[in-house]
């Protein structure tokens, strides 16, 4: 009876998730190898993934060929977000195990599966100091670096763009509340929709929030001359309505 067969299997995650955390754009397949010792050709590696969320195991076979399996494109997106252990089993031909002891498994690595976006960022604002319109929650403002404010996934990064400048500005929330704000780079005269997104530690990117903004940096100009025709040399009620003007040393021209 055969009961020398040894083995070392391992699970080769580096390709598909290097930093140990599977996001929802590596989900919802990964790539698997390993590499064995004293298995005979032919003999099938059996692969359990759980985890610690529930949602019970993914299973799947591969077959050993000159000493190395690969099982590619295992999909887990049955699996729930949570520490994903990988358990493989295979034995010799003789039904040895790949433990001598007579245990069956050999677990190889362990991966946390964060395949959830965060939510979008909330409560999206200009400061009061940077709302300069009629009220200060207008959205409208002289200032073209204006600052803006939220809320989202507390270490989320942040990306704000504008739909006429690009990207104008990126930080991270904070790790306790998510708060966030950013002094946007130079925005053009006009209206912008801003939209913010934000991306959590795995990876995954929330859906966009906006909030739209108007720049107004261009001062009016009023004409300080006001003109009065007095040829007849008499005020008349019309003569009397002098034009507005915002101009403090106005010229009059009497004519």
């Amino acid at each position: 009876l055969d009961r020398t067969a040894t083995t070392t299997i391992v699970i080769d995650s580096s390709a598909d998730f290097a930093d140990s955390v599977i996001n929802r754009v590596e989900a919802p397949t990964v790539d698997l190898s390993g590499v064995t010792t004293d298995i005979e050709n032919g003999q099938e590696v059996t692969v359990t993934v759980t985890s610690t969320g529930g949602g019970g195991s993914v299973i799947d076979t591969a077959t050993i060929t000159a000493d190395n399996w690969t099982l590619p494109d295992l999909d887990i997106s049955t699996l729930p977000d949570g520490t994903l252990t990988f358990t493989a089993r295979v034995s010799d031909v003789a039904g040895n195990p790949v433990n001598t002891d007579g245990t069956t498994t050999n677990i190889d690595s362990t991966l946390i599966l964060d395949a959830t976006a965060p939510e979008p960022p909330a409560d999206l604002d200009l400061t009061d100091d940077s709302d300069l319109g009629s009220s200060n929650s207008d959205n409208v403002t002289r200032i073209d670096t204006p600052e803006i404010t939220g809320a989202a996934e507390p270490a989320s990064h942040i990306v704000l763009l504008s739909s006429v400048n690009n990207e104008i500005g990126t930080t991270s929330a904070d790790v306790t509340d998510g708060t966030w704000s950013i002094d946007t780079s130079t925005l053009d005269e006009g209206t912008h929709v801003l939209t913010a997104t934000a991306t959590d530690v795995a990876g995954n990117t929330s859906d966009p929030s906006t909030l739209t903004v108007h720049i107004d940096t261009i001062v009016p100009v009023i004409d300080p001359v006001i003109s009065l025709d007095l040829a007849d040399r008499v005020f008349t009620a019309s003569e009397l309505t002098i034009p507005l003007t915002k101009n403090l040393s106005p010229r009059f021209n009497i004519f």
